[in-house]
């Protein structure tokens, strides 16, 4: 997504903090994601 919502800025920043811990990027970012998708539901539905 090329939109740059706050929501996407802050899991930027929690990935950058854990790339050291390479086993838990990925879950991070799925984390992310599915939290972002809520936050975009939640917009839709207003």
């Amino acid at each position: 997504a090329n939109s740059f919502s706050p929501d996407a800025i802050t899991c930027a920043g929690e990935v950058g903090i854990i790339l050291a811990h390479r086993g838990d990027l990925i879950k991070k970012m799925r984390e992310c994601q599915s939290r972002r998708s809520r936050s975009m539901e939640i917009v839709k539905r207003v």
